[in-house]
Formats: C-alpha cells, structure tokens, sequence
C-alpha cells in the first residue's frame, strides 16, 4: 500500500505502522431513538428527528418541532440498507424526485440527512414552512 503526501508524494517511514480497519455497517438499533437537530441551546425551535424500525430493514422516520409557530413536519417509511437509510420523497409526495438519505456522520452519535442528489436538495424544504429544511445533522439525546 502507498500513502501519499499532501503532495501526492509517496510517504513512508519504515518504522512505523499503519493499521486499517473497515468500520462495520450501522443496524437499525444503532438508528433508533430520538435526535435533535444542531444548534438547539435549550430554547426557542427545536427540530426532533424520531427513527424505529418496523423489522430489519424497513425503518420509519418522522419529524416535528417545537418552539415555534412554523417548522418542519414529516414523516416516511424508509429502506435500511449498507449502514445508512433511504426514503424516496415520491412516497410521501409524489411529484417529487429525490430520495432523503440519512447516514452517521463523521462524529459520534450524529446522523447527516441530505439527499442523494445534492441537486435535490430544496425538495426538504418543501415539509417545512418559515424557511427551514430536513436537512442537517442531527445529534441522538439521551
């Protein structure tokens, strides 16, 4: 194996070593559970994200908020699948293209949802009202 650089040069010292592991994909327990958008401080809106999983595979995934007169509403069935979870939008509105994907992010206990196409991504605006979205990273609350 070569690592390179951050020049893209090869880079290599032969005394020291390099483990690598392939993290192991999520299941639906690592999903389950509530979340709360980034940036809540305690007051004012708050954006809640509540994933369960009907069986394996076959997840349901609702969100609402608080603290506020408009907010996001939505709620999907959605396909568990390499570790992160899909819900076409045309299941719920059926003019709609795109496919929310909801994924852990790079920090610990933290889901990112986006769509999969990021040219889609205005479609999450279209559940909420005062020009919030569904997208976002959402930490798990205890």
């Amino acid at each position: 194996m070569e690592i390179p650089d951050i020049h893209g040069h090869s880079y290599h010292k032969e005394h020291e070593k390099y483990i690598l592991r392939k993290s192991s994909a999520k299941d639906s327990a690592y999903f389950t559970g509530n979340w709360a958008l980034e940036g809540y401080n305690g007051k004012g809106y708050r954006q809640i994200m509540k994933i369960h999983g009907e069986t394996a595979n076959d997840i349901m995934v609702s969100i609402g908020f608080s603290g506020a007169r408009k907010g996001c509403q939505f709620s999907g069935k959605g396909v568990l699948s390499d570790g992160q979870i899909t819900i076409p939008l045309k299941n719920t509105a059926p003019d709609m293209k795109g496919t929310i994907i909801i994924r852990p992010a790079d920090e610990n206990e933290t889901l990112s949802l986006s769509t999969l196409n990021p040219e889609d991504r205005n479609e999450l605006m279209y559940f909420c009202g005062g020009g919030a979205s569904l997208a976002g990273d959402y930490k798990k609350l205890p």
